[in-house]
This record gives structure tokens, C-alpha cells and sequence, in this order.
């Protein structure tokens, strides 16, 4: 069994080919995608996903409001927060940025998982 993920990121550009390589990722179990945060929670809750992958806000030094609704039903999970272009991602855990990925591209998303093990196990 691989990394639940959930991609609730509907303005991000190319999302087809996002879909496509996570799907074809060992690793990865793409569990559902979702359009609104309302959708994003329930799903959240149905899944039970490691992982979620939200749309970064245009004004990305501010904490997408909906990193807290999502660390509150699943205190465990990874949320990485990705610019509609895919130039930018910031991953959140705790509600704090644990990290800035390289980029927003599928491939630094997958090696943030990769790197951290411990997420299957949550």
C-alpha cells in the first residue's frame, strides 16, 4: 500500500498529466480529486489520505485558510500547496510551512513523499 493522495487543486494548470503520473507511481495511490474545500474535507474524511495537494494562494507567504481544516480532521497528514503554474509549492505540516519544494512540478511532489516514509505509517 502506497501514499493516500488527495488532489484538491482544480486551478492547476496540466492537472491531466499530474493525474496521470501519479497514478502510474508505485508509491502513490491517488485516492480521489476534489473541486471545493467543502468536497476536499468530506473526501478527506472518506480516504483517510497521507497526503493532499491544495491550490497555493496567489499571495503564498499567507497560510491557505483550508491547511487548517485539513491538519484538524487528519493532525498527521502533509498538505503541499501548489501555484495553478506549478512554479511554486510549499508543503505544511503542524500548520507551518515545513518546507519550500523546488517547484510545484509532479516530480517534486513525488520525492516530498518519497522522502518522508514516515507518512504511511500515519
Amino acid at each position: 500500500m502506497g501514499v493516500r493522495l488527495l488532489l484538491a487543486c482544480p486551478s492547476l494548470t496540466g492537472i491531466q498529466e499530474w493525474r496521470r503520473l501519479l497514478q502510474a507511481h508505485d508509491g502513490v495511490d491517488l485516492v480521489g480529486e476534489t473541486v471545493s474545500p467543502v468536497d476536499t474535507l468530506f473526501q478527506l474524511r472518506n480516504t483517510r489520505a497521507h497526503v493532499v495537494v491544495i491550490d497555493l494562494p496567489s499571495m503564498p507567504n499567507r497560510v491557505p485558510g483550508l491547511v487548517s481544516h485539513i491538519l484538524a480532521e487528519m493532525p498527521a497528514a502533509s498538505v503541499i500547496a501548489v501555484s495553478a503554474d506549478g512554479g511554486m509549492a510549499k508543503a505544511y505540516v503542524s500548520d507551518v510551512v515545513e518546507s519550500d519544494l523546488p517547484d510545484g512540478s509532479v516530480s517534486a511532489v513525488l520525492r516530498f513523499i518519497v522522502d518522508r516514509p514516515e507518512l504511511i505509517d500515519s
